[in-house]
């Protein structure tokens, strides 16, 4: 045979190939690993692999299952040591050959093998007698030959392993419920011979592919061959058949004989059991089915011993048992599902139906109820029934299960109701469309729905783009008599209504086609009213510019005639808008009169002019309305449209009329701007008075019309250099702005063209921006965003302002700004970055020093401040520095002279709380740093005949008790309030103090000091100095202590 060795011990490998060869069989290929031997398979295809159960890279049972897949004849033997039991166990359940354990011998290879070889032998047998057969037969899990005597061990194993499986002992064989087709049919447990019996089916024959089938026709065709083993005495299955009846599926068993079965349940896991004795199985047999789509899982086929078994897995409970002659049929029965109707309650009943196996539809007005579920019988058939709702129920078999058809004589809506065992639908009259109607009010279409029953919801969904208003009906259907059904208006402010079903929401719906864009919809005394609301248009007269305004009519729907120059005739072509007519119209100099009406299709009417006049029309800039310019004909020029602009350093007005314009420029009064005189010229569509302007360079306009001779036009700017250019109905007076130019070069703006007084600056250190203002009208500054990268600068943005120009810098880092003038028109501002701090160092130098650095990336700006608020604690004060990058928490010291640092930051500024020793403090500012110096001075103790002064102290700390009987003074000094490690007290006279000595505590040191009994003392405090003055007492006191 050819065999592959899949293993990764090179030692194994070699050992095993040696014995393989000495045994006479052909080594292909040899894999170390899992991923290897899946490779190999497919190029070498061995008969026979030999499979470690423990690899590297996948698991022996995981290699073994991918060989079933793509090779199930493939033989495998699995190699493992005697700990692996379990896992061998599991492997021959996944189709595993044999196993062989560790260490092996020569002569238990050759044992396997040989079993092994009997088996190949067969399949090759098998193949032949089924050559030309689309079914696939996978290899089956028991593979013992019972002509064999040497293996009676190895199938009393197999027999037990069965046994544990199916629960087939006699012992234990359960009484299974049973329905047989005459009075006279019983089973027996055990033993049953075979009865005749006339056997019919509707078999429908179909090719089987992969094992895998479908139940809903015969499994496998009838194999019309001579019996393979005919000539023998013995008995052998010879044709295995399935094929579903309409109770249930039929397991057909033939046999060239009578044969003695016993049948049982499963003890593990759903389903059945057939033993039959002294039975053999004729080679084309096919060991495994498969099956999809029904109850029954797989039917597993075994001859062991002598004996075949038959291992039925199905959910199905129920089974009966046929006989005829030499057929035995195993029927197992789907279970009984029928329809119940109670007339009262109106629920249909639907029994032993879950839920998810029914799927119901509405067709027509009609109720379809789908059952997608085969394992069921339900008896076919119509009833016709004497009810108001429901006049037939129909069960129809069909592809999925059946179909329950039920047609009704109403519209009805139901409710799906669950039970252990059943469904129910409870029906209910449905909610329908009773009436509904379309009528015009003058300004609104309203349209009317009256549903059968109040109780329902309605929403509404208006897509204006589209013009389109979606009207959902919730729990009201629609009648058969308006479903898809289309209705179009050719009056009114509705265009089309459609009514339909929207399949996503579920909900009955009305497309209501309309471009009006109010609408809203209601519920009054059970009806649903949607109101469609006319556009409205608005007739309008600007005084100012003498035209007529047709708002919201486009110049396309409007057409406009001009009679005798007095009398202007328009017409609407518009429905779906309500037209307004502003007072304002009649009340000017141009109109007299205006005439208008509703038509169909829209408005009419006529305007009554108080002069001659000639006209145009055009869109209006909001894009939906149409201007209409009146121009009395009364004069040779006209001057009737004026427009200003800025652009590119230059503000224009432009002048536009009719006729020529012969012009006289002068200049107005203090400089402020110039007077351009039109001669035989008028005003039209432009009122004489004046406009102010803001935000621009000019100033303010002034229109001046005198005597109907001739047209003054007064320009008040502060711009002096100006040209007047003739233009085809007009003229442009065009002013040019002084241009101001911004400089920037490596933190300096450099504003040239305007004075100090003309700029300021506004710093937002919140947002970390400066904003400046450039406050001067009548110039020019290119606009735009400017990205920089100096360290200091992100960008910085002019844009034009009402004050004239502001130039917006964004800053990287904080900084200060200062403003000068470099010369005149001149402005310089410079950006300086604020001192970074980078770090915080503290350096004990000895005992009586200790230091603080603080460092900088570059000098600061001014020298820190110092305030002590007490004898231990100082805060320096750091201005205009950066701090953002610096971990600014709280810190204590447990060494050292100094005790704790706290940071208060504010705004720019940055405090530093120290709390320290008593100490002399020196602040010394070195190129990039701040250093705090912190130094014990020695405590000095002196002495003389009416004091004792102790200087270099902190006399806050200091504690003493005053024994005066005896004239002894205990002092305690913590550490930190002075140092006296080198302190020797001077006792310059002892005619007070006799003594004096100090000693080192846990805490600090404590003084004794020794007077003349009867004195008087008194304590001083005064900085950093503490003093005890000496009296004479001449009255005796107690012990006393002072703290």
């Amino acid at each position: 045979m050819k065999i592959m060795i899949v293993d990764d011990a090179v030692f194994i490998r070699k050992v095993l190939k040696g014995i393989l060869i000495e045994l006479g069989h052909e080594v292909i290929a040899e894999a170390s690993n899992g991923k290897d031997a899946i490779s190999l398979l497919e190029r070498v295809k061995p008969e026979v692999i030999t499979l470690d159960i423990t690899l590297p890279d996948m698991s022996g049972l995981e290699i073994l299952k991918e060989i079933k897949k793509i090779s199930p004849q493939t033989q495998v033997i699995m190699i493992s040591a005697l700990s692996g039991q379990e896992s061998v166990i599991e492997a021959l359940r996944e189709g595993a050959a044999d196993y062989i354990t560790k260490p092996f011998s020569k002569e238990k290879v050759e044992k396997v093998l040989s079993e092994i070889k009997i088996n190949v032998d067969k399949m090759v047998s098998t193949q032949n007698l089924e050559q030309g057969s689309n079914n696939v037969t996978e290899f089956k899990e028991f593979t013992v030959d019972t002509q064999y005597e040497s293996q009676e061990v190895y199938e009393s194993h197999k027999i037990e392993e069965i046994n544990n499986i199916v629960g087939q002992e006699e012992d234990e064989m359960e009484s299974a419920q049973v329905e047989p087709e005459s009075d006279n049919y019983s089973i027996e447990p055990m033993e049953k011979k075979a009865d005749a019996f006339e056997y019919q089916s509707d078999e429908r024959e179909r090719e089987v592919e992969e094992s895998v089938v479908s139940f809903n026709k015969e499994l496998f065709q009838d194999i019309h061959k001579p019996s393979f083993f005919e000539n023998e005495k013995r008995a052998y299955l010879e044709d295995v058949r399935v094929y579903e009846e309409s109770i249930g599926y039929v397991l057909s068993l033939h046999f060239n004989q009578s044969v003695t079965y016993s049948f049982g349940k499963m003890k593990i896991g759903n389903g059945f059991i057939v033993n039959i004795e002294n039975c053999r199985l004729s080679p084309h047999i096919k060991e495994v089915m498969r099956f999809e789509n029904g109850s029954v899982e797989e039917i597993r086929i075994e001859e062991i011993s002598g004996n075949v078994y038959i291992a039925i897995k199905t959910m199905i409970k129920k089974f009966n048992i046929r006989e005829n002659e030499d057929i035995i049929e195993i029927v197992l029965q789907k279970g009984s599902s029928r329809v119940s109707y109670n007339p009262i309650s109106k629920l249909i009943l639907i029994e032993n139906v879950e839920k998810r196996h029914i799927h119901v539809e509405k067709i027509e007005g009609h109720l379809k109820i789908n059952i997608l579920n085969k394992d069921i019988f339900m008896e076919e058939g119509k009833n016709i029934l004497n009810d108001d709702v429901v006049e037939t129920i129909e069960v129809v078999r069909d592809f999925k299960g059946y179909s329950i058809m039920i047609k009704t004589a109403k519209d009805v809506d139901y409710e799906i109701i669950e039970s252990r065992n059943s469904v129910g639908l409870r029906l209910k009259e449905s909610n329908v469309i009773k009436w509904w109607n379309v009528y015009d009010q003058e300004d609104m279409t309203i349209l009317d729905i009256l549903p059968s029953m109040s109780d329902f919801r309605v929403n509404i969904e208006h897509d204006k783009e589209n013009k389109k208003v979606y009207l959902y009906l919730q729990d009201i259907s629609l009648p058969q008599e308006l479903k898809e059904k289309k209705f179009e208006y050719e009056k009114g402010f509705i265009e089309s209504i459609e009514f339909t079903y929207d399949e996503d929401k579920k909900q009955s719906m009305l497309i209501v086609q309309t471009p009006v864009s109010r609408v809203n919809v209601s519920k009054e005394n059970g009806r649903i009213l949607l109101i469609c609301r006319a556009n409205r248009a608005f007739l309008l007269y600007d005084n100012l510019q003498k035209r007529i305004i047709f708002q919201n009519i486009k110049p396309s729907d409007i057409d406009l005639e001009l009679e005798d120059d007095r009398i202007l005739y328009f017409k609407i072509f518009n429905r779906f808008i309500v037209l307004i007519k502003d007072s304002m119209v009649e009340e000017n100099e141009l109109i007299e009169k205006v005439q208008m009406q509703q038509v169909e299709g829209g408005y009419e009417g006529k305007i009554l002019l108080k002069k001659r006049c000639s006209f145009y029309s055009l869109l209006a800039k909001d894009r939906v309305s149409t201007e209409i310019y009146l121009t009395p004909i009364k004069a040779k020029n006209k001057i009737n449209f004026f427009e200003y602009e800025e652009s590119e350093g230059k503000a224009i007005l432009h002048l536009s009329g009719e006729g020529v314009f012969d012009r006289n420029v002068t200049e107005l009064k203090d400089r402020t701007g110039i007077g351009v005189e039109v001669s035989d010229c008028v005003l039209e569509n432009i009122n004489a008075g004046s406009m102010v302007f803001e935000d621009s360079s000019i100033e303010k306009l002034v229109f001046e019309e005198v005597d109907d001779e001739k047209v003054i036009v007064k320009v008040y700017t502060p711009v002096n250099e100006y040209e007047i250019l003739d233009k085809t109905n007009g003229f442009d007076i065009v002013f040019y702005l002084k241009k101001v130019e911004v400089i920037f070069e490596t933190n300096i703006f450099e504003i040239v063209g305007v004075g100090k007084d003309s700029v300021d600056f506004v710093i937002d250190k919140e947002n970390n921006q400066v904003e400046i203002r450039i406050k001067e009208k009548g110039v020019y500054i290119p606009t735009g965003l400017f990205k920089v990268e100096d360290g200091v600068l992100r960008s910085y943005q002019i844009f034009k302002a009402k004050h004239g120009y502001s130039i917006l810098v964004k800053l990287q880092k904080k900084a200060s700004v200062s403003f000068s003038d470099k010369e005149d028109n001149i402005i310089v501002l410079n950006f300086i970055k604020y001192p970074e701090l980078l770090f915080f160092e503290l350096s004990n130098i000895s005992d009586k020093e200790t230091w603080l650095k603080i460092g900088f990336d570059e000098p600061i700006f001014e020298r820190p401040s110092i305030e002590y608020v007490d004898q231990t604690l100082v805060e320096i004060e750091l201005k205009k520095v950066n701090y953002e990058n610096l971990d600014l928490t709280s810190k204590k010291y447990e060494e050292g002279i100094i005790k704790n640092v706290e940071f208060l930051p504010y705004e720019d500024d940055l405090k530093i709380r120290i709390g320290y020793a008593f100490s002399h403090l020196n602040l010394e500012v070195v190129e990039n740093q701040v250093i705090l110096k912190f130094e014990k001075v020695d405590t000095k103790i002196e002495a003389d005949a009416d004091r004792i002064t102790f200087n270099y102290i902190n006399p806050e700390q200091i504690s003493y008790r005053v024994f005066d009987e005896n004239g002894v003074i205990i002092m305690e000094i913590p550490f930190d309030a002075g140092y006296l490690e080198n302190t020797i007290p001077a006792i310059k006279s002892e005619k007070s103090v006799k003594y004096i000595n100090i000693e080192t505590s846990n805490t600090g040191w404590r003084i004794y000091i020794i007077t003349n009994l009867e004195m008087y003392y008194t304590f001083e405090k005064f900085e950093d100095n503490f003093f005890i003055k000496l009296q004479k007492n001449f009255e005796k006191s107690s012990v006393s202590e002072i703290a």
